[in-house]
């Protein structure tokens, strides 16, 4: 991969985790807007834009699309106060992001509909030929990106990483004609009926969770603590029938909390009840009393979070590999050939949702392009 232009210094402040995995994502999407002499590359699911403004400032001319108006207007700010000399190459957009609509936007900008994008394309470049990605695309997007590649020739390459598995929907073989994130390969809707099985919400959750690998036994401590003080300060409320925010689901609404406030469970239980304006509500000695009285359940759970977390994994394999499957599964009933990897691209440690799924339709020659494709 080439590196990032060595002539721009990044202007927007990132954190170190996230400017690890922009860095590493521009590289792999500029190579791929090169090799397919792509017009350019779509952000999809931009958010704040930090993929959209590196991709910028390595010259890859990018339309970044987002369903929040806020999150647009915010990335939108934030280019032009740090990078105003790059504006003219990005077009910010707010729509509906599914499948049709992914492939709207394509269809409007190849007809010359969108005429912000005529000023940003080179002449170099295949006007029919664009790079689909997107960093933490949630839930469906994903799934949408993968439909959007298979049905619209003009996308040329997705690189695509995916998050928030929880939020998919999911379906199975007794609704064909409805449309869901999850489970995309016939390989897997069919499996999943034979064995009558499915994942839900709380399965596809456990794949967001952070890998027991990628933490340290410190961290690893204080993780498994936490979930303790959560369950047994739940335990306290409806003991001792104490109202509270709740969850849909009926748990406690609490709050971000400082690190101090996991010293221990009286401290955590403290912090909580000032975070939701019921200081004193229950007192020290009564908290120590439940800890002390439930103590040994904390042993339980640390097996139950860690069988947890070693599942995590595994379910994220699934519902990636499902996604690979999709795409191959296609282009095979097509009779087409389609490159498709799952690729380790960024630093496990830092990065938990570290795969990132690529694909590639075969690179046309420049003259050859726009007849293939308007056949095809």
């Amino acid at each position: 991969m080439r590196p990032i232009c060595s002539s721009h210094k990044t202007q927007i402040p990132m954190k170190m985790k996230k400017k690890h995995e922009v860095d590493r994502l521009t590289n792999l999407v500029r190579d791929k807007v090169d090799a397919h002499q792509a017009s350019l590359a779509m952000d999809i699911g931009a958010g704040q834009g930090y993929l959209t403004y590196m991709l910028a400032i390595s010259q890859v001319p990018m339309v970044a699309v987002d369903s929040d108006s806020h999150q647009t207007c915010g990335s939108k700010a934030r280019l032009l106060k740090n990078s105003p000399e790059i504006g003219d190459k990005v077009l910010h957009l707010t729509q509906k992001l599914d499948t049709d609509s992914l492939v709207g936007l394509v269809d409007r900008i190849d007809r010359g509909a969108v005429p912000e994008v005529d000023k940003m394309i080179s002449s170099n470049t295949s006007r029919s030929s664009y790079v689909v990605t997107g960093l933490h695309a949630c839930g469906d997007l994903s799934s949408a990106m993968v439909e959007s590649f298979i049905r619209d020739q003009r996308i040329r390459a997705l690189v695509g990483v995916g998050c928030c598995y929880n939020l998919l929907t999911e379906g199975d073989l007794s609704h064909p004609n409805c449309i869901f994130g999850f489970p995309l390969s016939s390989k897997v809707k069919s499996w999943f009926e034979e064995h009558d099985f499915g994942f839900g919400p709380r399965t596809r959750g456990l794949a967001c969770q952070v890998s027991i690998e990628a933490v340290s036994l410190t961290q690893l401590r204080h993780m498994l603590e936490g979930t303790y003080y959560r369950s047994l300060l739940n335990y306290v409320f409806s003991d001792l029938k104490l109202d509270g925010p709740r969850t849909d689901e009926g748990h406690l609404r609490i709050k971000r909390l400082p690190h101090e406030a996991y010293d221990s469970f009286v401290l955590y239980a403290q912090h909580a009840l000032s975070k939701v304006g019921m200081s004193g509500a229950v007192d020290e000695a009564t908290l120590r009393r439940y800890d002390e009285q439930n103590r040994h359940m904390l042993q339980a759970m640390q097996l139950i979070y860690m069988t947890r977390a070693l599942l995590g994994p595994i379910i994220e394999n699934v519902i990636l590999v499902d996604r690979a499957l999709r795409l191959q599964e296609s282009a095979s009933a097509a009779g087409t050939d389609v490159e498709v990897a799952l690729l380790n691209l960024f630093d496990a440690e830092s990065s938990p949702r570290n795969m990132v799924l690529v694909a590639e339709k075969p690179r046309l020659c420049r003259e050859s392009t726009d007849a293939e494709l308007q056949s095809a």
